[in-house]
């Protein structure tokens, strides 16, 4: 990262987006770990293999809310890869040099 482009600014924000979502799944997983638990006592559920719990409709809700999480991160770890600059500030190298927008044709 050059440090002083608009585009380099823009990555450091999604940094710590990337971040905060990482730790969403992470807490959503929490979460989503105790609902499979009550599912499986709940079914009487024992051994691992058992995939009896996969037909809880709780367990299968909880699942299912966690999709916008790791949606989430997977687009914004994909958008922070994409957007790297290409050199420093003002220089030939960097897409988006300080003060000045970059037109559509020079963003990579």
């Amino acid at each position: 990262m050059c440090g002083g482009c608009e585009l380099d600014r823009a990555r450091l924000h999604l940094q710590w987006a990337v971040a905060e979502l990482k730790a969403a799944r992470q807490a959503w997983g929490v979460w989503a770990e105790g609902i499979r638990r009550r599912a499986e006592k709940r079914l009487g559920v024992t051994d691992l293999r058992d995939q009896r719990v996969l037909d809880d409709l709780e367990y299968a809700r909880a699942l299912d809310a966690g999709t916008a999480y790791i949606e989430a991160v997977n687009a914004a770890g994909a958008a922070l890869k994409a957007g790297r600059c290409g050199g420093g500030a003002g220089d030939a190298g960097c897409a988006v040099p300080v003060g000045r927008p970059a037109s559509p044709d020079k963003r990579k």
